[in-house]
């Protein structure tokens, strides 16, 4: 009885590691992603969703070399949402050219600047964001923006 005792308390400490950190092979990282969705500036209404825009028309092009940017879309709730992938290793300002089919054309400029206090996921912050729409606005602190068209 005494080998059993003495065996499960060798089997208990040798699964004991002193490693705390999180083994980042084992995390699926999603990639960052601004976040954009397109408001009526007097209505507040959708342009995708209620507005006379079909989402299918819309071009995002690199300003710098007129490359298109890609982008997904996802609706929730009555609302579309426009997803920018923006992964980003040092500091760095973008600025886009956002069209629909001649219906309107905007300027778009942001600085996306990575955050290392993850140690696995890249986590990206954004500054300076401008457009020449009617406005922009930050949504719940997230990297979600409503712009007013």
């Amino acid at each position: 009885m005494k080998y059993v005792a003495i065996l499960c308390v060798l089997l208990l400490t040798a699964c004991n590691t002193d490693d705390d950190g999180v083994d980042c092979s084992t995390v699926l990282c999603a990639s960052p992603e601004l976040i954009l969705q397109f408001v009526d500036a007097q209505t507040g209404e959708d342009l995708f969703v209620d507005g006379p825009l079909d989402i299918q028309d819309l071009e995002i092009t690199d300003a710098s070399d007129q490359l298109p940017v890609p982008f997904r879309v996802s609706q929730f709730e009555g609302q579309l949402f426009i997803f920018l992938e923006t992964f980003v290793a040092v500091s760095t300002s973008r600025s886009y050219q956002m069209e629909v089919d001649g219906s309107f054309a905007i300027d778009f400029s942001f600085t996306a600047v990575p955050d290392n206090s993850d140690d696995c996921c890249p986590i990206v912050n954004y500054e300076n964001l401008n457009t020449d729409a009617a406005g922009i606005e930050q949504l719940d602190g997230s990297n979600s923006y409503r712009i007013s068209i």
